[in-house]
């Protein structure tokens, strides 16, 4: 796959991890189970910290999952 093509993947996944990010903070974690994860076979994988959370994505940027941190970023 071509940079391009590559990028382009990556920033529609944080576009739905921004929008599933939303969904969490207006109606909690359980809401995901209604939002599908762009890459993967079903919802963003949800992890709790301190003073928030954090999704991520089965889509792999550069060999790294590509991930969405809400809050302070301090994991649990």
């Amino acid at each position: 796959m071509d940079m391009y093509a590559a990028l382009k993947r990556r920033n529609e996944t944080q576009k739905a991890l921004f929008r599933a990010a939303l969904t969490v903070v207006q109606g909690g974690p359980d809401k995901l189970k209604d939002i599908k994860d762009p890459f993967g076979d079903g919802p963003f994988q949800y992890r709790a910290l301190d003073q928030g959370f954090e999704l991520k994505s089965r889509l792999l940027f550069k060999g790294q999952p590509v991930l969405l941190t809400v809050g302070n970023g301090k994991r649990e």
